[in-house]
């Protein structure tokens, strides 16, 4: 096939133009979601014959028909859920604990925004939602995982593009005057654009041992809660 991708390129395409880059390599997707771009994603890498796929999400009982279609079209892939709620920064904190424990490294990091445009709502570490439920859980978790990252391994977050009309973040205000002044696409804005600079700052700190890009893939409804 042509190594031009477009709007109708199939993830399974992808894959089959690299194989070197996904067989018998382990995957952590973090914030897998039934029926989404995430559990698409999930699909691609056991397509190419990933080895592995660490999976993080609320419930496992909710990711189920994600892991059973995977599990019976792809035999030999092996997939292990961890437990981590995007609103929890201790659960990242024993998700990252659980995952070191396992013994591997880990050769692709894709990370999935789990809200947009939401009311105002702080989290139960008191943090914005959208800013911590979008951002600063992967902040952490990658953080914590970078040494069991292989060598030349590659991490991708999933953003998207702002809003012209967005203002300049406050970043002494991150709850917007306790919900004062806030407006729900400037929260998610302003988590996409963490995330946009976080993962500058992965590819600069680890260059030439981590790849880290962000990743906008388009309008998807079923990206995330609304």
């Amino acid at each position: 096939m042509s190594s031009t991708f477009d709007d109708k390129t199939q993830g399974a395409d992808v894959t089959k133009m690299f194989p070197e880059r996904v067989k018998q390599k382990t995957f952590l997707i973090a914030g897998l979601k039934r029926g989404d771009l995430a559990a698409t994603t999930a699909d691609a890498l056991a397509h190419g014959g990933a080895k592995t796929i660490i999976y993080t999400g609320r419930s496992e009982s909710e990711l189920q028909p994600v892991i059973d279609h995977i599990n019976r079209k792809y035999k030999t892939v092996k997939m292990i859920f961890v437990t981590a709620d995007p609103g929890s920064l201790s659960s990242f904190l024993e998700a990252a604990h659980t995952i070191k424990t396992m013994g591997v490294s880990i050769d692709g990091f894709i990370g999935f925004p789990d809200v947009m445009a939401v009311p105002w709502e702080l989290t139960a570490d008191g943090v914005e939602s959208h800013f911590q439920k979008n951002y600063l859980c992967y902040f952490l978790l990658l953080n914590l995982l970078c040494d069991v990252m292989g060598h030349r391994s590659r991490v991708v977050l999933v953003t998207s593009s702002l809003r012209n009309e967005a203002p300049a973040p406050s970043w002494d205000d991150l709850e917007f005057e306790n919900g004062e002044n806030y407006h729900s696409l400037d929260g998610y804005s302003q988590s996409m654009l963490a995330i946009i600079l976080f993962i500058k700052s992965i590819a600069k700190k680890y260059r030439g041992s981590i790849a880290a890009f962000s990743a906008n893939p388009g309008s998807e409804s079923e990206l995330v809660n609304w």
